[in-house]
């Protein structure tokens, strides 16, 4: 077996994967809560590079072309 390959195996330890647990409960809670701050920061960051890019561009002075006569 596969596992009995790894050190940290013990044939004694019964691993439940598909038991929730408080560890997973907390890792879950901070996802949710923490993720859309972390996301909505650096939304913002890229709104206003992106915002003054467009600002930068509309201050440029593009040569006209003078009309011959």
């Amino acid at each position: 077996m596969f596992f009995t390959a790894l050190p940290c195996y013990h044939e004694d330890m019964k691993i439940q994967w598909n038991k929730v647990t408080w560890y997973s409960k907390t890792i879950a809670l901070a996802i949710f809560i923490v993720w859309p701050f972390i996301f909505f920061f650096f939304g913002a960051l890229y709104g206003s590079a992106l915002q003054s890019d467009i600002d930068n561009f509309h201050q440029q002075k593009i040569p006209m072309r003078q009309s011959v006569p």
